[in-house]
């Protein structure tokens, strides 16, 4: 009986530490993103996006589990040097929860004399949250901050955090 249960405790352990690691590394690649057209000068259009799908069963035994979907496009257009204003789209689903949103933002990004631009973006626009079949919409605020990496002069990588 002592033996059952350290080794039911192993497994959950391993699963804890599987979905952990898991997680941590879907949130390292969820923060990278690939932008397209990522020079900061006036003129210039900014095209880039976060996509996650993730697959999760809790309880082997039982087949129990959910699917988080999320994806997030954006566009921008740099209406002086380093400013850009856009629209960034989100929607996040777990089971029976459904977020969507749109957020009209301003991004800047700081002149540097690298290829490695700092930037923060703010964004005001509209949300809704679904729980089943109860809904919910208004007011949604998102703040943003983190690097964008030229890699040349049509392409770009950003590492950031983002809050909404």
């Amino acid at each position: 009986m002592l033996n059952c249960s350290i080794f039911a405790y192993e497994i959950n352990y391993t699963i804890f530490y599987m979905k952990t690691k898991t997680s941590i590394l879907l949130v390292a690649l969820s923060l990278l993103s690939l932008t397209a057209f990522s020079q900061t000068k006036k003129g210039n259009w900014t095209v880039s996006g976060t996509s996650t799908i993730q697959v999760m069963n809790i309880s082997p035994e039982s087949g129990d589990g959910n699917t988080i979907v999320l994806l997030t496009p954006s566009l921008s257009y740099f209406v002086a040097d380093g400013f850009a204003v856009g629209i960034d789209l989100n929607l996040l689903s777990v089971e029976n929860l459904t977020i969507l949103s749109a957020l009209p933002t301003a991004s800047y990004y700081f002149n540097t004399k690298s290829q490695v631009k700092p930037f923060v973006q703010l964004g005001v626009g509209y949300g809704n949250v679904k729980v089943g079949e109860t809904s919910t919409g208004g007011l949604t605020l998102s703040g943003a901050g983190g690097i964008t990496y030229l890699i040349n002069n049509k392409v770009g990588l950003n590492l950031g955090l983002r809050y909404m």
